[in-house]
């Protein structure tokens, strides 16, 4: 896999500063205080609003620690992959059916790279919820990491 979707980002600072600011902020909402000065000061670390770091860190916490959470907001912040070969794109579809400890942050970002690589958008179904994605129902079909790449190659939506 190449070092750029292993680790699609490469500011160890902005890493480093994220993770502290997320930090700040669960500390801030565990005891109750104000978000917003940390909220503001996350936002325009990565570019986005107050109110869409909110939103975000509103259904990150309790379900993710502060590094995870951090990790995710930096990797959403990146440019999608668009040049992927078929090796690539089996590997990803590969660690998304089997996370390794540590890569869950990794898993939306993949996704990106997959919808537009293979240009289905609705991959993610066809990965998770294979029912839905056939109208079957059958979300306990087993499909292998090739057969979903192929059937999504196939369906260009």
């Amino acid at each position: 896999m190449r070092p750029s979707l292993a680790n699609p980002f490469d500011d160890q600072a902005k890493l480093a500063a994220a993770v502290k600011l997320a930090d700040k902020l669960y500390s801030l909402h565990e005891t109750g205080r104000p978000l917003a000065e940390v909220l503001v000061r996350l936002g325009v670390l990565l570019g986005k609003s107050p109110e869409a770091t909110e939103q975000l860190f509103v259904g990150a916490f309790g379900a993710v620690g502060p590094e995870t959470f951090a990790r995710q907001l930096l990797v959403e912040s990146q440019q999608a992959l668009r040049d992927l070969a078929r090796v690539e794109m089996l590997e990803l579809v590969d660690r998304i059916i089997h996370p390794r400890a540590g890569e869950e942050f990794l898993s939306e970002y993949w996704l990106e790279c997959l919808r537009l690589n293979t240009g289905d958008d609705r991959i993610s179904d066809l990965i998770f919820w294979p029912g839905e994605y056939f109208g079957d129902g059958d979300n306990a079909r087993q499909m292998t990491p090739d057969e979903i790449l192929s059937t999504a190659l196939s369906a260009k939506t």
